[in-house]
């Protein structure tokens, strides 16, 4: 009887923890030149339009935003769990260390926050064009 209570609670324990609901946000490349362009990243299991705060004033968001979701199995439990993903790109015009975030995404009365990420964006280095010489 005991065993059955212990596996009774580390079942309904790894559900509980399966229905979390998560969101995180990620640039992707974390260091990058001034006018290089990088991607901002929410990825949560809550579906909604998710919004970023702290963006700086010296970013310039590109056209291109891309979403979509990605669904996950668990073949131990048989839980699903679906991922959704936003993902904007832009360019910061200006040399500095950035701090963008968190986002937030709302659903109903709750509203689920993401921490908050760095960008390092570092001085352009010219090039020059030429051939290497023996």
């Amino acid at each position: 009887m005991c065993k059955v209570v212990i596996i009774f609670s580390i079942l309904i324990t790894v559900c509980a923890y399966a229905q979390q609901e998560k969101i995180q946000l990620s640039i992707n490349p974390k260091h990058a030149e001034v006018g290089q362009v990088f991607n901002i990243t929410v990825t949560s299991t809550v579906q909604g339009a998710p919004e970023i705060d702290n963006i700086p004033t010296a970013f310039i968001q590109d056209y291109s935003i891309h979403q979509g979701s990605t669904q996950e199995m668990d073949h131990n439990t048989g839980i699903v769990t679906t991922h959704y993903f936003f993902s904007y790109s832009g360019m910061i015009t200006q040399a500095g260390k950035y701090t963008i975030g968190p986002a937030f995404i709302k659903k109903g009365n709750k509203v689920y926050q993401s921490g908050k990420v760095t960008v390092n964006i570092g001085k352009k280095i010219p090039m020059r064009s030429g051939s290497v010489e023996r």
